[in-house]
């Protein structure tokens, strides 16, 4: 047997170099040539030392194929006395190299391929595999673990394989797994896990001819059981269309697959059909519904999946449903679904806010009625559940097709209608009024009055935990987190802060595991420039961070190298600042600035007591932490006494305290709101942007605060700066400077705007916080909202209306002042209509139509007033004719619909300006 493992990668005259090494070595040991000859397993004592010696030397160097070479010398016996040593490596490595040097790396990954080799039961075995202290960036080569175990008897190699495919990281241990099962003769189960692994491993080297990928799976065993299981897993779909981010690479092989009989077409279908009953992500089932189209079902086989074409209609995302309906729809048409059901799947569609879904079943309804009158009974009170459509012009045309059709209905159906009937508006009950026998003027309910949410009030931050074990899950749980909200992140640095004055050797020691999951460099430049958030304050408090690393220079740099600050700035070097006081045992019991409450607000007698602490305890405030403080102190209303606690305090900062409180805190700043294109960004294709905030300088801030905060003060221009404020989250933001919402907004407002007129998403997210801080909203939080109701994705929208909600509950809504926002960036293409439509229906939806109504009555002249109606201008209109239907605001009439409203014709927009005229001449009630 070779010496050389298999796929280890090693040429032939490394090979003859090794052997002759290895000779060397022996001769020195006193071995005899035959002990050590190629193939040969140690079998004395000395021999077996020998080799376990050059084991244990080429796991350090982190050698993957040498660690096989040199385990196929070894007996049982052999390996069995590796195990220590190996665990004792495993421990060292765990406390001493830091897991993401390359040198830390290269040695795990042969430490897994000998642990795995020589330790002999087989759960202990797959616990080595899984061990998290194990854990590589790179892949410990399949081959190479298969090669280590390779004389292991068929039993042993079947239990290791059972337990690692029944572990849910299965997926990557696929080719081991199948490997082992190989070799003792077992089946390899179809379990989720092990099929997306399989899939995994076929699609490794998708980039080639689709033929290669053909190839293999024509090849391939596994492949008719295991493709079509693979179609009901729904992690497959990011492998289905991993080549050119399509399905079609795999979509031609496995139509050749089916046409040469590999893989059987009719279960195929079947498993993909059920897949898409099954549900999930849009994404995930996209190449499910392509590989269906791609088997071109016939009519037969439609039939046959009748029940789940009207299941999939019902509640499957918008393109796997507008597939079902068309299904339904060509059965429809030949006679092949009957009344019945194709009531029951009306009823569930007309309900759907998708337009184009219900607009399709209205048409099949229609068709289906003109060729069959006789089955009106049964199909006329699905079309009930169309009235209360949100798209008036739907609703209508649901009404109208039910006046055509109710001669044909039986008494039942009729009285069925008529309880839809009673949600109608006045002019479509008025059209069933006759036919229906209804009164026409439904009972007049009055104006409804908006239900506004309650206003916001501030959460109380929660007590910092004590326990070390309890400051280090909390530290995990921000640590863990991509985006913690900065209230958490805050109280988790307290209560570390407070545990390392207490005992810092047991919070290091509580917050040990939570480095090994971490990044690592053994450069301390790397590591202080590339720290973030409260892993800085861990690597403080554990050591990794010493006075020769941080030293005050570094720790100042770092915060300060950017020429243009950042929000995000002054919690960075707040957490450096803290850092750097702890390392040089600057003993800190709290930090002065911590909130009280989750909006980022510190009331004036909190923080007077805490630098009273601070006094008492000898301690000397921090330079950012104390300004920090400052900044999210309440200043309006404080209590004279206040004033006078602090003055009384003696100490430098209590007169500062003192003096800040009775100046009212940091002055206004200057704001500016310019109107106009401009091109944001030197490439290429940069957008055009369309209102940029300016933001005058602030000497207070500039001249009393430390280099981190007093950056704060600088001019600032939206866009012509090259900084990267918008790239800070609006949470972090507000928690900087809670009671200064205008000055974060500016700042803010180039992020928020690229939702709505450049391809960005997420900054939206947070607005409702920033229309709940403590300080007043005005000009530059409207304009926020404004751009975040238009922004692209609805998700962004649906947060601006979450903050429309918080200023209209707080009263602070200027609907002036946000309608002429919108109809401002309406005229200049920033918003889109039909966006900003969708975001106003949502809002009206929740009961606040008087709100919606007060924006849309200071937007809606100036759009009307263009020469060119805009896209998407009768949606808007019919938001806004159904909450003054609902508000009755009456009043003067609105400019400019009176020139929609008396134009010739019946098309949407006309109609829906003469309900809106008649909605307004309603007044009171």
């Amino acid at each position: 047997m070779s010496v050389i493992a298999p796929g280890g990668g090693r040429g032939l005259v490394e090979a003859v170099a090794d052997l002759g090494r290895v000779f060397v070595e022996a001769v020195v040991t006193g071995l005899r040539a035959e002990d050590v000859g190629p193939g040969r397993t140690a079998s004395t004592p000395t021999a077996r030392e020998f080799f376990r010696k050059r084991l244990l030397r080429a796991v350090r160097a982190g050698a993957p194929a040498d660690v096989v070479a040199q385990l196929r010398r070894l007996d049982d016996a052999g390996r069995k006395a590796c195990v220590p040593e190996l665990k004792e490596l495993r421990d060292r490595m765990r406390g001493g190299e830091r897991l993401w040097t390359h040198d830390a790396q290269t040695a795990r990954r042969a430490l897994r391929i000998a642990g795995f080799g020589c330790l002999t039961g087989a759960a202990a075995a797959v616990g080595w595999l899984s061990s998290r202290d194990l854990r590589t960036w790179g892949r410990v080569e399949p081959d190479l673990l298969l090669d280590a175990v390779e004389h292991r008897d068929p039993v042993w190699q079947a239990d290791v394989a059972r337990r690692l495919a029944a572990r849910t990281d299965a997926d990557d241990n696929f080719v081991l797994i199948h490997g082992l099962l190989a070799r003792s003769g077992g089946e390899l189960p179809d379990s989720e896990a092990l099929v997306l692994g399989w899939l995994r491993t076929v699609a490794r080297g998708d980039w080639r001819p689709a033929d290669s990928l053909l190839r293999k799976l024509r090849e391939d065993p596994l492949t008719p059981r295991f493709l079509v299981r693979a179609v009901s897993v729904p992690d497959a779909a990011a492998v289905w269309a991993l080549d050119q981010g399509d399905f079609r690479p795999w979509g031609a092989a496995i139509r050749a697959l089916t046409d040469e009989g590999v893989v059987d077409r009719g279960e195929l279908l079947g498993a993909a059909v059920a897949a898409l009953v099954r549900g999930g992500r849009p994404q995930e089932l996209r190449p499910t519904l392509a590989l269906v189209r791609l088997l071109e079902p016939t009519p037969s086989e439609y039939r046959e999946h009748v029940a789940a074409w009207a299941a999939l209609v019902a509640d499957a995302p918008s393109p796997v449903a507008g597939f079902a309906q068309e299904r339904l729809g060509e059965l429809a048409l030949a006679g092949e679904l009957d009344a019945a059901r194709l009531a029951d799947v009306s009823a569930a569609v007309l309900c759907r806010p998708e337009k184009k879904l219900v607009r399709g079943q209205l048409s099949m309804l229609d068709k289906a009625l003109r060729r069959a009158h006789t089955d009106a009974g049964v199909l006329l009170p699905s079309l009930g559940t169309a009235f209360s459509h949100d798209d008036t012009a739907l609703a209508e045309r649901a009404v109208k097709l039910v006046v055509r059709e109710l001669k044909h209905a039986d008494e039942a159906a009729r009285e069925e209608l008529v309880s839809y009937a009673e949600v109608l508006r006045p002019e479509l009950r008025a059209l069933l009024a006759g036919p229906l026998g209804l009164d026409a003027s439904a009972p007049d309910a009055g104006a409804e009055e908006d239900l506004l949410p309650a206003p916001p009030v501030a959460e109380p931050l929660g007590a910092a935990a004590v326990e070390p074990a309890e400051v280090a899950a909390e530290v995990g749980a921000v640590m863990s987190s991509m985006k913690p909200p900065v209230a958490d992140l805050e109280q988790a640095l307290d209560a570390l802060v407070r545990a390392t004055h207490r005992d810092r050797a047991a919070m290091s020691t509580a917050l040990d595991p939570l480095l090994r999951r971490q990044w690592w460099s053994n450069d301390p430049e790397v590591m202080i420039r590339y720290a973030e958030g409260i892993g800085i304050a861990v690597w403080a408090v554990t050591g990794v961070f010493t006075p020769s690393s941080l030293t005050t220079e570094r720790a100042h740099r770092v915060t300060s190298e950017s020429s243009h600050a950042t929000l995000d700035t002054v919690y960075r070097a707040r957490l450096f600042e803290v850092a750097h006081a702890i390392v040089h045992n600057h003993r800190i019991p709290f930090l002065l600035a911590t909130p009280q409450t989750r909006d980022g607000s510190l009331e004036p007698a909190t923080l007077i007591a805490r630098l009273h602490a601070y006094a008492g305890a000898g301690v000397t405030p921090l330079p950012i932490d104390f300004g920090q403080a400052l900044l999210r102190v309440r200043v309006a209303g404080a209590a004279p006494d206040d004033i006078t606690a602090a003055r009384a305090l003696g100490s430098a900062e209590g007169t500062r305290l003192a003096e800040w409180l009775v100046s009212g805190g940091l002055p206004e700043r200057s704001l500016e709101l310019r109107t106009g294109k401009v091109t944001y960004g030197w490439y290429q294709d940069a957008p055009e942007l369309t209102m940029r905030c300016s933001l005058g300088e602030s000497l207070a801030l500039q001249q009393d605060f430390p280099p981190a905060i007093a950056r704060l003060g600088r001019p600032y221009d939206g866009l012509a700066s090259t900084s990267d404020w918008h790239t800070e989250r609006m949470d972090a933001a507000s928690a900087v400077l809670p009671h200064h919402p205008e000055v974060v907004a500016a700042w803010r407002l180039l992020s928020v705007a690229q939702c709505a007129e450049v391809d960005q998403k997420g900054a939206v997210q947070g607005l409702a916080d920033l229309a709940a801080a403590p300080g007043l909203p005005g000009p530059v939080v409207h304009l926020a909202v404004a751009f975040g109701l238009g922004a692209r994705q609805a998700e962004d929208r649906l947060a601006a209306v979450d903050a429309l909600l918080v200023l209209a509950a707080r009263q602070a809504l200027d609907p002036t002042q946000l309608g002429a926002d919108l109809g401002e960036l309406i005229r200049h293409g920033a918003v889109k209509v039909t966006r900003l439509t969708d975001a106003l229906t949502q809002a009206a939806a929740t009961g606040v139509p008087g709100a919606v109504w007060s924006v849309l009555a200071a937007l809606l002249p100036p759009v009307l007033a263009a020469e060119k109606p805009v896209n998407g201008l009768g949606g808007l209109l019919a938001v806004a004719a159904d909450c003054a239907e609902r508000c009755r605001p009456g009043g003067a009439a609105l400019a400019g619909l009176d020139a929609y409203a008396d134009r010739g014709g019946s098309s949407g927009l006309v109609r829906q300006a003469r309900r809106l005229r008649t909605a307004l001449a309603v007044t009171g009630g």
